[in-house]
Formats: structure tokens, C-alpha cells, sequence
């Protein structure tokens, strides 16, 4: 990481006066910290993901003196202006932090310390570059999808109304028409007695009322269903109904058939003498 060996360290902290300008004191002294720890995890290949590595606020203050409430306000301007990224794992929970290079060199040539026939200069573009060529085949990648998508949903929108057009309607009484896949769905949905019934009421109520429906079997599907919703509202009616007198019979047969002592009924006797 090239931005690390520019920044970073092992015996000191590297902190450009114009960084500490554009971000702040501790927050330039806290990044270049980070820059020397992320120095330090990756030679001996310890980096989680190959860009982030762990630190601690105690860490942190020891070698930069910062104390953690100081430590929080500057980390939290660092992601915000989202040089850093931060994450919890592990139990005990633990910090990991990673370093956006391309952000902190943007913030390096606003404060105009990076000569543009530098190495970091030359990352720089070449990162960019990557990135926009990624983004580029994602976009195409994502609208190809796409075009895969509506071309599969207009195949079998097409599929389904060939299908409608090639399978001829049949009257299966006065004024009904449907499909025989349609009414080979009613009679195995049904039974064929139920469903010659339905298709002969559906005829009278047409011919009684001269309605029209687009599709006389969609027209039977919903009157089943309303029909069914009205009867287990009627069932449970009278189920509860039921129960009531259920209970009460109950009651009643408990009245009847309970054992009374000997003599009750004679001393019950002579109490009303």
C-alpha cells in the first residue's frame, strides 16, 4: 500500500500540516496511526479481507496520546468523510478498521503535496481507471439481465396467449363458453356433477338477467369462492349454536342425574310440614 509507506512509520507518526488543516489535528494524526498499524498487520499478512485490520482505543491513545473521546469525535469525521470504514466482529466484539486510499488521495491533492508524476499519482488514476471499467461491466452486466428478464416475461405473456388463441371456446350450455381445459379444471376441482350444476346455474342466471362476463369460467371460480366464504361463516354459526345447547344439555343431564342421599327427599318433606 503505497499510501501507507507514504503516511506511516513504524518509529513516528507522519502528519502533513494541510491534511491537518483539511481534516483536522487528531483527526490526521489518528489516520496517519492507522496508516502505521495497517503497515504493520499486512507485512506479516494479517490483514481481515486483505484491507482491514484490527486496533483498539487504548492503542490508539498510547501512541498518539489522543484521549477515546477525542478518539470517537475524530473517527467519526473520518467516516463521514468516508476515508475510513469501520466494523465489529468477534467475541469479544472487536474494531476493524480499513482505509479508502482512493479518498484520503483526494484529500492529498486538494492539500497539493502529491506531485503528478508520482507513484501515488500514477495509483491514483490506475485505481480509478479499475474502479470505473468494474463499474462499467456491472452496468452491462445488470442490463443484460434485464433484457433477459423482459425477454423471458414477453416470451411467456406470447407463450400464454397463443395458447388462448389457439384453444377454441366451447359452449357447455346456453349462453356459457369456456375452453376444455377450463371446464376439465372445474370437473377436477369439483367433480363433473358439481360442475355441470354450476355451468347450468351460471346459464339461467345469464339468461334470467342478460349479463356477460369475458370469461364465464373466471365468473364461476369467483362464485364458489364467495359461496364457500358465506357457508363456512353459516358453519360456524351453527357450530357455535351448537356448543350452546350442547352445554346446556349438559347442564341439564348433570341436574337430572345426580345421586341425592338417602332420606333427602323425606327430611326435604317434613321441613315444609
Amino acid at each position: 500500500m503505497i499510501l501507507a509507506s507514504l503516511l506511516a512509520s513504524s518509529k513516528y507518526i507522519i502528519v502533513n500540516k494541510d491534511l491537518i488543516q483539511i481534516l483536522g489535528l487528531n483527526e490526521a494524526v489518528i489516520l496517519g496511526e492507522l496508516c502505521s498499524e495497517y503497515t504493520y498487520w499486512s507485512t506479516r499478512e494479517q490483514l481481515d479481507n486483505n484491507e482491514y485490520f484490527y486496533s483498539t482505543r487504548e492503542n490508539l491513545k498510547n501512541n498518539t496520546g489522543i484521549n477515546p473521546h477525542f478518539q470517537r469525535i475524530a473517527l467519526k469525521n473520518l467516516e463521514e468523510k468516508g476515508i475510513i470504514t469501520t466494523r465489529k466482529k468477534g467475541i469479544p466484539c472487536k474494531t476493524f478498521y480499513k482505509i479508502d486510499e482512493i479518498k484520503v488521495i483526494e484529500y492529498l491533492k486538494k492539500a497539493q503535496i502529491i506531485p503528478k508524476s508520482s507513484d501515488v499519482n500514477e495509483m491514483y488514476n490506475k485505481t480509478l481507471t479499475e474502479e470505473t471499467t468494474s463499474q462499467r461491466l456491472d452496468n452491462q452486466q445488470d442490463i443484460n439481465e434485464a433484457d433477459i428478464n423482459n425477454n423471458n416475461i414477453n416470451n411467456n405473456k406470447q407463450h400464454t396467449q397463443a395458447n388462448e388463441l389457439l384453444e377454441e371456446k366451447k359452449e357447455y350450455a346456453k349462453q356459457v363458453k369456456m375452453t376444455e381445459t377450463e371446464y376439465n379444471d372445474l370437473i377436477n376441482t369439483y367433480g363433473e356433477q358439481t360442475a355441470n350444476q354450476l355451468i347450468e346455474q351460471l346459464s339461467l342466471y345469464k339468461q334470467a338477467h342478460g349479463k356477460g362476463y369475458e370469461s364465464d369460467y373466471a365468473a364461476i371460480k369467483i362464485w364458489v369462492t364467495k359461496r364457500l366464504k358465506e357457508m363456512e361463516i353459516d358453519t360456524a354459526k351453527y357450530n357455535k349454536l351448537k356448543n350452546t345447547q350442547s352445554n346446556i344439555t349438559k347442564t341439564r343431564a348433570n341436574f337430572e342425574q345426580r345421586e341425592y342421599p338417602p332420606g333427602f327427599f323425606d327430611s326435604l318433606i317434613a321441613n315444609n310440614k
